[in-house]
């Protein structure tokens, strides 16, 4: 697979008026570049980020009363490579968030102690079913980026 410079293709966008279109139109998901033969272009190793989106809204019952959150996660991984593993596999891991999170009684939430929980649960499953889907957790942390509680 032929990767596209992204400095080259980002400058030639921007000559020929291509620019505007970009900021309307908005790149999501992970962006690879091709190794360049003096390596300034080469993808930096390390940490990536990779929100999950769109935000989740759960509804969840607490002393029988229905209630419901908005959540956002990001997931860290290594590379590129987990990052469309990640994206590939997203389904499953919305379902299985989704059916963890709903499971949850207000208290989880309101306290730091059970918001750490929650990640570390969140962390495990998810692990799981990359571990099961490609083979290897790909995930080393899930971090809450937002949370809103209503009802």
């Amino acid at each position: 697979m032929r990767l596209i410079r992204i400095k080259q293709w980002l400058r030639t966008a921007h000559v020929f008026g291509l620019a505007p279109l970009l900021l309307v139109v908005g790149l999501s998901g992970p962006v690879l570049a091709e190794e360049g033969t003096n390596g300034e272009d080469a993808p930096a190793a390390g940490t990536i980020y990779v929100p999950l989106e769109p935000n989740f809204t759960i509804n969840y019952t607490d002393n029988n009363r229905l209630r419901y959150m908005t959540l956002a996660l990001s997931l860290v991984v290594e590379n590129n490579e987990a990052a469309l593993d990640i994206n590939a596999h997203s389904d499953a891991l919305r379902h299985e968030i989704i059916m963890l999170v709903s499971s949850k009684s207000d208290e989880t939430f309101k306290t730091h102690e059970g918001r750490e929980q929650l990640r570390q649960e969140l962390l495990e499953r998810i692990q799981a079913i990359l571990d099961q889907e490609v083979g290897a957790p790909l995930v080393s942390e899930v971090y809450i980026t937002d949370m809103v509680l209503q009802g």
